[in-house]
């Protein structure tokens, strides 16, 4: 590692120097669609890393730069089965069969086609290049359609089984040739998750929309991974509250969202409903729902519901007649 990266990142972008002319009769063209990603430069940027592994022991040396071409960063290495795991049913042990039924996790040395997860490990870099040779030639259908990578955040941290303090030129160039390398897995409506936090959030995004297109950046996803409370709370010092998802679709034109829409109990705060919604909207008037519904069932109030029905029954009652009558039930909205 005789080269590395001391002094600030710079970012090149299309006609980065010129400056921008607006023409009055043209301004309503959208030329944003046209413009080419903007790209990091580092240090070493043409080249990439490679490390030489430890065959028994599944890891690496400390790496070395290489030519980009270097056959050793791109052959495709032969993956070998270690074990194979297998879930099976059978009768739980003391009942009659095929009324409890357990599953059993059995181990073989043998390949089996009906399993098809696989978990790898070693270098991540030699195996992607080994899954791209066994996806290459599959119709798309076939092809990985979703990736999650958490990457390492590069804290300046050693940890037991990685280094997670790394040059920003070595960080930048591991990052960029794995993501090159995802990008021709994945299917064309395929996507990529990658999860890091805010030291190097940013620079992978410019690599990201370089590799994946500008374009095809659907979200940064943001989760808290911290709270302000305990000793938090009383450092002098900002703490880090929240991770990064960069979400990157291969070609958002194929990608497709699929909405899940998860059921949940009725939202009690919609407990107004209008009396006639035919009449014109100046006319309407609008009342308690508990009250309708109590005087749809012949009760002067809930007091006297309550004491033909239980509170949970009215309640459950309650919320199918506010589905029934959707159109008209509401929740009022404070006023700023």
């Amino acid at each position: 590692m005789a080269k590395k990266y001391t002094g600030n990142l710079s970012l090149d972008w299309y006609n980065k120097q010129k400056s921008i002319l607006i023409d009055i009769a043209d301004s309503s063209s959208n030329s944003e669609s046209k413009m080419i990603a903007p790209k990091v430069n580092w240090i070493n940027r043409d080249e990439s890393l490679f490390y030489e592994i430890i065959d028994d022991e599944g890891r690496g040396l400390a790496p070395y730069w290489v030519n980009m071409n270097d056959i050793r960063i791109k052959e495709a290495r032969p993956l070998i089965l270690q074990k194979v795991f297998k879930a099976t049913n059978r009768d739980m042990r003391g009942t009659l069969p095929g009324m409890h039924i357990e599953l059993t996790v059995c181990q073989s040395n043998v390949d089996d086609d009906n399993v098809q997860n696989i978990l790898i490990k070693g270098d991540n870099l030699i195996a992607l290049n080994s899954l791209k040779k066994i996806f290459e030639n599959k119709p798309q259908e076939e092809k990985i359609k979703c990736a999650y990578l958490d990457v390492p955040f590069n804290t300046d941290s050693a940890f037991e089984h990685y280094d997670d303090s790394l040059e920003h030129s070595e960080w930048l160039t591991m990052i960029r040739d794995r993501m090159v390398l995802i990008y021709h897995l994945l299917r064309d409506d395929g996507c990529i998750f990658v999860h890091l936090d805010d030291k190097e959030a940013a620079y992978c995004k410019v690599l990201l929309d370089e590799i994946y297109g500008r374009n095809n950046y659907c979200n940064d996803i943001i989760f808290s991974t911290n709270a302000a409370f305990g000793f938090k709370s009383t450092s002098s010092d900002l703490f880090k509250q929240a991770n990064h998802i960069l979400f990157y679709a291969k070609n958002k034109e194929a990608f497709k969202l699929k909405k899940l829409f998860i059921e949940k109990e009725y939202d009690t705060a919609y407990r107004f409903v209008f009396d006639n919604i035919k009449l014109p909207e100046s006319k309407w008037t609008w009342k308690s729902l508990q009250q309708e519904y109590c005087e749809t069932l012949g009760y002067v109030d809930i007091k006297a519901a309550l004491k033909i029905m239980s509170e949970s029954e009215f309640n459950s009652n309650l919320a199918l007649y506010a589905i029934e009558n959707a159109d008209r039930v509401f929740r009022t909205a404070s006023v700023l």
